[in-house]
């Protein structure tokens, strides 16, 4: 794994001298490596299984990753999902139904929904990917969307 990319300012005490030290949030950066490596999926992660099965763990083991970092799985797969289709349509057409893999529109209406981005699908083309990180609400932990935003490859 990369160094990790989430750092906040605490003071330490080291004898009589007061430092700033950066502290990492290790379990956000942890759940963000497994996020932005879904990112080169070669097709649309729909469970747990292809999800972590392309990161190259366990189910269980990325189920624990997203616990430990207070997170729910099905939140962090569904933002996962969409940040995938987001990335993909980087100055393209916003054309959700080619990049995942949803049948129905209910099913992508309902995805979207949970994730607060109804207003997605009236697009012609895609937010970028700073704007879907300040606007989705799958995941809201911000060490988490701090370190998917460093680690994801710039356009």
């Amino acid at each position: 794994m990369a160094r990790p990319v989430d750092r906040r300012r605490s003071p330490a005490r080291v004898g009589h001298l007061e430092m700033p030290i950066d502290v990492v949030d290790h379990a956000a950066d942890r759940v963000a490596c497994a996020m932005v490596a879904a990112v080169a999926c070669p097709t649309d992660p729909r469970t747990l299984a292809e999800w972590s099965g392309h990161v190259g763990v366990s189910r269980g083991a990325v189920r624990a990753w997203c616990a430990a970092a207070h997170v729910q799985a099905r939140a962090c797969l569904d933002f996962v999902r969409v940040l995938r289709a987001v990335y993909l349509s980087d100055g393209q057409a916003w054309d959700l139904h080619g990049f995942l893999n949803v049948v129905d529109a209910r099913s992508l209406s309902r995805l979207l929904a949970r994730g607060a981005l109804t207003d997605c699908l009236r697009r012609p083309h895609a937010p970028s990917v700073e704007e879907f990180l300040t606007t989705q609400r799958f995941v809201t932990k911000r060490a988490i969307l701090r370190a998917v935003s460093a680690r994801l490859p710039k356009r």
